[in-house]
């Protein structure tokens, strides 16, 4: 049963991912610099969004299925362990990319390069 929900979770997330490609980061073509309660907003949604949720819940059970760190044990209380464990820190890590990112004026927010394939992305690392 647990399988199901992870294929159907994978399935959402690329469903989610493949809506947005194609689509203009910036629609009526300028940018808008990042306020702070966008930044507050970023930071939830960030944290507890559907596709961080299913990501812990996958990073959560493959730990679990290898038993690493074999500290936290194997079955449900292992596996809530990772999860808790791995919630706290995308939280953190949120938390500090978005008020530290304040003080110098970073934007965390992605935005994808509409038109741009991933392979020119990758030859011009080269």
């Amino acid at each position: 049963m647990f399988t199901r929900f992870l294929i159907f979770a994978a399935l959402a997330t690329w469903f989610e991912a493949g809506n947005a490609v194609g689509q203009s980061a910036f629609p009526n073509g300028s940018y808008q610099p990042i306020t702070s309660d966008g930044r507050v907003a970023w930071t939830v949604t960030e944290t507890i969004g559907v596709p961080s949720l299913l990501g812990g819940v996958i990073d959560a059970e493959w730990g679990t299925l290898h038993d690493r760190p074999p500290e936290y044990g194997s079955g449900p209380e292992g596996f809530f362990k990772r999860y808790g464990i791995r919630l706290t820190d995308v939280a953190t890590s949120n938390a500090m990319e978005a008020g530290l990112g304040a003080v110098w004026g970073e934007d965390p927010r992605y935005f994808r390069d509409a038109g741009q394939p991933f392979r020119q992305f990758l030859c011009a690392l080269q």
